[in-house]
């Protein structure tokens, strides 16, 4: 079922300053304030909600240069995707949707086979290409092509036209697992792509072998096969993951996770088990800076996006006492959300931390037209962006703030959930200032003053939001 309405992280729901900046960063935020300052076209909020009896599941978002809006998840249930029926061919499929600005579907696409497929990421060219990474667990056939599993999860890229054609699609396997992959274009259509991997995999380049149990790979493609241009490795004795992948505006990737107890990207190599950052040369994958985000405790990094400065906003979660670069910070409890704002070089910014009792966490960062982060996750009990306390409405809620660009003070807030489960998974930006959220809820749900029932289990939902509901002085 799909209803229209008008108007891994830490453990999950019960177990799920100063600028150090310069002048002219300013300078550039205040020119790209004008931008979001013109009358924003589109409709007016809107949300669209999808799933059948079983749990659906909406986790990447992405706008295009038309806006139009590109929605991937993965799914279970058989259920009516706004017109079009779609069936699971296994335990979950992969499934990616062009909706259009007032949210009608433009096309829909499920990917899969007998096997478990999930953990899909987005990115679109400026052509409108469609690239779309995931995991698969068991050999199937998309539009006549093979698609060979080699063992447990393998990394899945398949290339889709602005129509929702395929135009190709490649498996990256081993024996062990392949997972996590994140997808992006360079600023010359290149396809930058990040995962984990176990034991030995060939991304086109020859064998690459993880040091130990799991391995980073980063790697080059060609847009047009899928073909190898460059693939790295990084890790250390233990497993290693990248949470979130950016690609810069000089192509360079931007990637975040966390390690299990030393990693080296290039630079000084990091220790004690953790967060990281770190910024690659889209040339070669050469290090640019990084940086190490960890305590030894539960820190990860899991949101991530670019300035157009050059800039880098993160988000994530962390346990303990952690500096990110401004002075430490302390969670309240079990783990606390957290976004930071890092300059070109990897000099901090800004860094704040948002928490309560128990788990709160952000996988979900977009940058705005003037600067300002746009930042989401979810919350176990209550969580103070700036403006006093926010209370859950049951276990977990999803949540979504905005934060000024200088200092990442709070500018406006909400909560999105109701007595059960619910998350926000990722958001998007266009231009004017709108965004486009994704996440899922159960059972009943409150999403930015919209109230969305589940057909059963977890569905999925994106919401359009106008750009004067992020706005400080908005309704």
């Amino acid at each position: 079922m799909l209803v229209l309405v008008a108007f891994l992280l830490p453990a999950a729901c019960g177990g799920r300053a100063g600028v150090e900046g310069d002048a002219d960063m300013d300078e550039q935020e205040e020119d790209a304030a004008d931008v979001e300052d013109e009358e924003a076209p589109g409709p007016d909020l809107w949300v669209r909600t999808f799933g059948g009896e079983l749990n659906d599941y909406a986790m990447n978002v992405e706008i295009d240069s038309s806006g139009d809006i590109l929605l991937a998840g993965y799914f279970a249930s058989a259920f009516d995707f706004l017109g079009t029926p779609i069936e699971s061919a296994g335990a979950h499929d992969l499934v990616v949707a062009k909706l259009d600005r007032r949210g009608d579907l433009v096309w829909v696409r499920t990917v899969g086979g007998a096997g478990m497929e999930m953990e899909p990421h987005l990115a679109v060219d400026e052509a409108g290409n469609v690239l779309l990474a995931g995991e698969f667990g068991e050999t199937f056939e998309l539009s006549g092509i093979l698609l060979e599993n080699q063992g447990s999860a393998d990394m899945l890229l398949v290339m889709l036209s602005p129509g929702g054609d395929v135009l190709w699609a490649k498996g990256f396997g081993g024996p062990g697992q392949e997972i996590a992959p994140k997808v992006g274009f360079d600023g010359e259509g290149r396809v930058i792509l990040s995962g984990a991997f176990e034991g030995t995999v060939d991304f086109g380049g020859g064998d690459r072998t993880a040091s130990d149990t799991r391995d980073i790979v980063v790697a080059r493609l060609s847009a047009t096969d899928g073909s190898h241009d460059w693939s790295l490795v990084f890790g250390g004795g233990a497993d290693d993951i990248v949470q979130g992948m950016a690609v810069g505006p000089a192509g360079e990737a931007g990637l975040t996770g966390w390690f299990g107890n030393s990693i080296d990207f290039g630079g000084d190599p990091f220790t004690e088990g953790g967060g990281f950052v770190a910024v690659l040369a889209g040339a070669d994958g050469g290090h640019v800076w990084s940086r190490a985000l960890s305590n030894g405790e539960n820190d990860s990094g899991c949101g991530i996006a670019f300035h157009p400065s050059g800039d880098l906003v993160v988000s994530g979660w962390f346990q303990g006492v952690l500096d990110f670069g401004g002075g430490p910070r302390t969670s309240v409890d079990h783990s606390d959300a957290f976004a930071a704002r890092y300059g070109a070089a990897g000099e901090h910014v800004w860094s704040r931390a948002f928490g309560g009792p128990s788990v709160d966490s952000s996988c979900a960062v977009a940058v705005m037209p003037g600067g300002d982060a746009l930042v989401g996750g979810f919350f176990n009990s209550e969580i103070d962006f700036g403006s006093g306390p926010i209370a859950s409405a049951g276990p977990c809620d999803g949540w979504l703030a905005r934060l000024a660009g200088a200092d990442g003070g709070h500018v406006r807030s909400y909560a999105v959930g109701g007595a059960s489960a619910d998350y926000v998974q990722d958001v998007a930006v266009g231009p004017y200032g709108f965004a486009v959220v994704a996440g899922d809820f159960n059972e009943t749900a409150d999403v930015i003053g919209i109230t969305v029932s589940s057909a059963g289990g977890s569905d999925g939902f994106v919401a359009w939001l106008p750009a004067a509901l992020l706005a400080p002085d908005g309704p």
